[in-house]
């Protein structure tokens, strides 16, 4: 007897950005090493701070994750529930 393997593709929604800025709506987020609420903690964003979105991963069902300079030179992840966002999106 045999078996059959099966290989499942994951492909990530990432997405480059251009021109598409987020500006603080919670009191602080959590800027983190990489697209995922498990990965290290980089650092916080407070209210009303506005960045420029370098990518934006949505392939999370829950979070949409914002790739932002949070400190010159410093780059990292910021997520926002898609239900009730933590960031407003504007366009430049």
């Amino acid at each position: 007897m045999g078996y059959i393997a099966r290989t499942i593709t994951y492909k990530p929604k990432c997405e480059i950005k251009k021109d598409l800025y987020i500006t603080i709506t919670n009191e602080f987020i959590n800027v983190r090493e990489y697209a995922n609420a498990y990965t290290e903690k980089l650092g916080q964003v407070k209210e009303n701070d506005k960045y420029l979105v370098k990518e934006k991963f949505t392939g999370n069902p829950v979070y949409d994750w914002y790739l932002i300079e949070y400190e010159d030179g410093k780059f990292g992840w910021v997520a926002s529930e898609k239900e009730f966002p933590y960031v407003e999106e504007m366009e430049k």
